[in-house]
Order: structure tokens, then C-alpha cells, then sequence
């Protein structure tokens, strides 16, 4: 409460109400009183809430950033909705083109017979327009997350991906044809060729270039349109003021202090809207893409939101795992003190069973051992073939049962690097152990696992399924798994930390020449290792 004002007629002789309300006579108390109040409830909103306000300098700066950033996240969020939007329509309008055209060129090779220079020219033909018609039907900007539309994009890439692989078989056998057929004048040909790349080229520009016109034309208009509301705003707000002052209603301190605040406000709109607009036009001109910059800003926002809750997840289970490792250890001996007992009371039915059991436990937390964060961190010289005799050591079982066989080259035995077990070992053990799950879900005939080198790094391959290109991206990303049982989705993604604290990589290998098996390779690169 700023203030009290206690009316009674007894004490004031000038208080006429019915009169006064009716407007019989002219109660110039009550206006008075009207003015009194709300020169109270101005002055109190002006030192207590506004521009003089102590709490309103403290708090209006972090107001202001918190405003700021909340603007910038809708406006992110906006152009990730827009993003999202145009990605679906496109895909959703390219997908059947492309099952339509996969379903065209299905017997592409082998009716494709070249044998004179006339069937030349036309299987050049025919590659142009194939690879015309898929350039058209590519589909760039996909999200950081899919949705509905994720099992249609998957469809698409390896459709894609089987479509150019077709266009490249062609182009093989073109260039054999030429070889055999030696044409009389391949300049001919190559001038056909040119004309037709040119002439798409410049279809594709008129194209744009028509677009792109339209676009400026009725940005122009709306710019010129919003310059002119602009230009008027400040008179409309404040024309009020100056015939306030000269019907006396406002003094003129009051008036002049929220003409300031009318421009500030109005001062920073227009800063807001006009100048990140020239911003964007200068970015422009000097042709640095903005949509890109967006697109990839909005998705590696999305994916570090995400990582950064990941990573409180992973860090608790690390914590988890450390504390039972060291409570398994312990509860290890006693156990085997309980066994030692059963034994010595005679030969009780089921007791082997439990002891079998118990060592193959006891086994793998040996091996899982140097596998630890915490305890001895002891760098020394580890070679490829210790490696291949401790995963096969580890996966003994299972490889057994499973029938899969992993090996070696001699140059991946010779190999050495000095550096700590507990940062090495991990990343192998789970790159195999991703190579048995998915040798074994897919029931892959003959499975094997191979581990190699080449030029100076270590390639660990298997003859599976190989990984989605739409997956390949996301691979070493967070919780991101396609195991439909007992999946975490953590393994890779410990093993590119793991390495790149020694200073190490790992990245999937899509180049032919460290592909040495048709599944999933990966390809290692260890800092300061020996190749002999």
C-alpha cells in the first residue's frame, strides 16, 4: 500500500455525490481526488516498477539476455520445423521416382550391348539421362532426427546407393566398349556430351534465376512496405503525448521521459529487424551459404542437447559398473570358500554345474579386468598378436559355439604400440563383439573376423551385413544402436573417447582399399604405433 485518502462527509463540506455524479454541478473535489490518485499510482509504478526502479537495474540486463535466448531458440525451432517440412515433402515426392526408376534400370547391364559406335552413343546417352534424372531426385538437409519418416529415408539412401553403383557398372562396361570399339571420330561423341551437360546446366540456372527473381521482387515490396509502417510508428505513439501536455493531463518531465522510452524501444526493434537483415544480405554477397550454416547450427544443436544428457547417463553408469566390479571381486573369494565347503562334504548332485559355471564368471571378470577406468593406469608395449591371442581368449565360447573365425595378418601380428592395456583392449573387445552379434543375428554363412593393416593403420573387418549409409553418420554417437535386444549404444562411442585421450582415431572405413571384407570395417589409426 503507497497511500491512504479517508473521505467522509462529516469532515468535507465540498463532497456533493448525487449532484456531483450526475454532473448537475461541477464537483471539482472529485476531480481533484482523481488527479491525486493517479499522480499516487504513477509515481509509485515510476520509482518502484519503472525507469527509476533499483530492482528494475538489477534485473533488467539478465531479463534482457533471458528474452534474447528464448527468441533465439523459437526462432531455431522454427526454421528446424521449416527444415523438417521441406525434407519430408521431398522426400515423400522423390521416393516413388526413385523405386519407379530402380525398377526401370532393373536389367540395366545386361540389355545394355555395345558393340558399334552407334550403341555407344546411345549407352552415353542413356547414362546422361540417368544421371540427370537422379541428380534431380536427391534429397539433402535430413534432420537430426528422422521420425516417421526415418524407415523411407533408410529405403531411399540405399536405393540411392545401389542406383549410382548400377550407373557406375554402366559406365565400366562404356569404357571397355570404347576400348574394343576405337571410334572414328570420339570427338564427335564428346561434343554430343558437351552440348548436353551445357544445356542442362543452363536449363537449371534460367531456372533458378527465375526463381530467384520472383522472390526479390515481393521481398522488395514487403521490406519498402515495412519501412514505411516503421517510419510512422513513432509519430502515432507519441503524437498523444504532446496533446496531453497541452491539455495539462501530463507534466512535461513525465512526457519527455516516455517519448525516450517510445524511441529506445522502438530504436532496438528496428536495429532488430533491419540490421540482422542486412547482415544476411552482406553474408550473402560474399556468397557464404546461410541456409547451410542454419541447417547445420539447428542439427548440432539438437545432437549436443542430447549428448549433454548422455553423458550424465553414461558418467552414472560407469560409477555403477566400477562400484559392482569391485564388489564381484570381493564377493569372488567367497564363494570359492563356499565351494571349497560343498566339495569337502561329498559329491552333492549339481555341484560341477555350479563350479563350471562360477569359473566362466570368474573368467570373464579376469578378463574384463584391464578394461577398468580406475586402478593401475601402467603404459607398456602391446603387439598385435597379444591382441588376437586376448580376443580370442575372451570370446573363446561363443566363437566355438557360433563356429566364427577370427584371424590375422602377419603384418597386424607384427604391429606395436606403447600404451596403456585398459585404453586398447576395450576398443578391440567391442568391435568384435558388435562383429559376433551382428555375424550371428543375420545367420551370415561362414562368418569371420579379420584384423589387418594398411598404410600405417589397423583395419578390423567382418564378412556381416555392413553398416546402413544412413546409419554411418551416427555411428560413434551416444546411445545410438540398431541391436534389437541388449543393445546400449554406448561401445563405440567409449572407444572413440577412449582413443582420442592417447591421441588415437577410429572412424568406419568406406574406402574400397580398407574394405578387405564386404561387411563393417573400421579403421584405426594409433599414434606413434610400429608397423616393423
Amino acid at each position: 500500500m503507497f497511500g491512504r485518502i479517508a473521505i467522509s462527509r462529516e469532515l468535507n463540506s465540498n463532497l456533493r455525490d448525487k449532484a456531483g455524479r450526475e454532473g448537475f454541478i461541477d464537483n471539482r473535489a472529485t476531480k481533484v481526488l482523481r488527479e491525486v490518485v493517479k499522480n499516487i499510482l504513477k509515481r509509485a509504478a515510476y520509482e518502484f516498477f519503472g525507469s527509476n526502479a533499483v530492482l528494475r537495474k538489477e534485473l533488467l540486463p539478465d531479463i534482457k539476455a533471458q528474452n534474447e535466448k528464448e527468441k533465439a531458440e523459437n526462432e531455431r525451432k522454427k526454421l528446424a520445423k521449416t527444415n523438417a517440412q521441406k525434407f519430408r515433402s521431398r522426400l515423400k515426392m522423390n521416393l516413388p521416382l526413385l523405386v519407379s526408376m530402380i525398377s526401370e534400370t532393373q536389367n540395366l547391364l545386361a540389355n545394355a550391348h555395345i558393340k558399334c559406335e552407334q550403341d555407344l552413343d546411345d549407352t552415353q546417352t542413356l547414362i546422361s539421362e540417368l544421371n540427370m534424372r537422379l541428380a534431380d531426385l536427391r534429397v539433402v538437409g535430413a534432420p537430426a532426427k528422422l521420425g516417421a519418416v526415418e524407415e523411407d529415408y533408410r529405403s531411399f539412401r540405399a536405393m540411392y546407393a545401389e542406383m549410382l553403383e548400377r550407373i557406375r557398372a554402366l559406365e565400366g562396361k562404356r569404357a571397355i566398349a570404347i576400348q574394343n570399339i576405337n571410334p572414328a571420330k570420339p570427338e564427335d561423341i564428346a561434343r554430343k556430351q558437351l552440348n548436353s551437360h551445357a544445356s542442362r546446366l543452363q536449363a537449371r540456372l534460367k531456372s533458378w534465376r527465375k526463381s530467384i527473381d520472383n522472390i526479390q521482387e515481393t521481398e522488395r515490396e514487403r521490406v519498402s512496405a515495412l519501412f514505411d509502417e516503421r517510419n510512422k510508428a513513432f509519430h502515432l505513439e507519441t503524437m498523444p503525448l504532446v496533446d496531453q501536455v497541452r491539455l495539462g493531463i501530463l507534466g512535461l518531465d513525465q512526457v519527455l521521459e516516455e517519448m525516450k522510452n517510445i524511441y529506445t524501444k522502438l530504436d532496438a526493434e528496428n536495429e532488430d529487424t533491419f540490421q540482422s537483415y542486412l547482415n544476411s544480405l552482406e553474408l550473402m554477397s560474399e556468397n557464404i551459404n546461410i541456409e547451410l550454416i542454419a541447417r547445420q547450427g539447428t542439427a548440432d544443436n539438437i545432437i549436443l542437447r542430447d549428448d549433454l544428457n548422455r553423458l550424465n547417463q553414461v558418467a552414472q553408469l560407469g560409477i555403477t559398473v566400477e562400484i559392482l566390479g569391485h564388489e564381484l571381486t570381493n564377493n569372488e573369494r567367497m564363494v570359492r570358500e563356499g565351494l571349497r565347503q560343498i566339495r569337502s562334504a561329498g559329491a552333492i548332485p549339481g555341484t560341477n554345474l555350479i563350479i563350471e559355471g562360477f569359473e566362466a564368471i570368474s573368467q570373464q571378470l579376469e578378463f574384463l579386468s584391464p578394461l577398468k577406468v580406475s586402478g593401475n593406469k601402467t603404459r607398456r608395449e602391446i603387439n598385435g598378436r597379444e591382441i588376437e591371442n586376448y580376443i580370442i581368449s575372451f570370446f573363446e565360447t561363443v566363437l566355438r559355439n557360433r563356429k566364427i573365425k577370427i584371424h590375422a595378418s602377419d603384418e597386424f601380428r607384427m604391429f606395436s604400440i606403447y600404451e596403456q592395456p585398459s585404453r586398447l583392449y576395450p576398443v578391440f573387445v567391442n568391435l568384435v563383439n558388435n562383429s559376433v552379434y551382428w555375424l550371428v543375428t543375420t545367420q551370415t554363412l561362414d562368418p569371420e573376423i579379420y584384423l589387418s593393416t594398411k598404410d600405417r593403420k589397423i583395419i578390423v573387418s567382418d564378412n556381416g551385413p555392413g553398416i546402413n549409409p544412413v546409419d554411418q553418420d551416427n555411428l560413434f554417437k551416444m546411445f545410438f544402436t540398431r541391436k534389437s535386444s541388449g543393445g546400449r549404444g554406448i561401445g563405440l562411442y567409449l572407444c572413440r573417447v577412449n582413443l582420442m585421450v592417447g591421441g588415437h582415431s577410429i572412424e568406419y572405413a568406406t574406402e574400397r582399399k580398407f574394405r578387405p571384407l564386404d561387411g563393417a570395417n573400421f579403421m584405426i589409426e594409433f599414434k606413434g604405433a610400429n608397423f616393423g
